[in-house]
């Protein structure tokens, strides 16, 4: 339970941390009021992510299983992001490569805990 807890978490966490590295791209509101998006969800998911470190971390015991899936997690979710948002695209080797490793790492690391 808190393993799938600590991956939701994750999810909803690195969502928001990509919206806020990329809303200068993303149109003239957030270009105008990055500092107010940075102040009003950086607490919020910094919180996300200490929390899902922390039960990860509890059932992993191991800080290096706890950061591979946090980063894939990440490239996880950087990959429909980036395709919605900005029309890059998906299905090139490069990230077909990328997102199995991805996968592995992740997996990996439930599999020699």
């Amino acid at each position: 339970m808190r393993i799938a807890m600590a991956l939701i978490l994750y999810v909803i966490a690195q969502a928001m941390a990509w919206f806020q590295t990329n809303a200068l791209l993303l149109n003239k509101w957030t270009q105008d009021n990055i500092i107010l998006i940075t102040i009003g969800t950086a607490p919020i998911f910094a919180f996300l992510f200490a929390f899902a470190t922390k039960l990860l971390y509890q059932e992993m015991e191991s800080l290096w299983s706890v950061r591979f899936i946090t980063f894939g997690v990440g490239y996880l979710i950087f990959i429909p992001l980036t395709w919605y948002y900005f029309g890059e695209q998906i299905f090139t080797i490069k990230n077909a490569v990328s997102f199995l490793l991805c996968v592995a790492l992740i997996g990996l690391q439930f599999i020699m805990k």
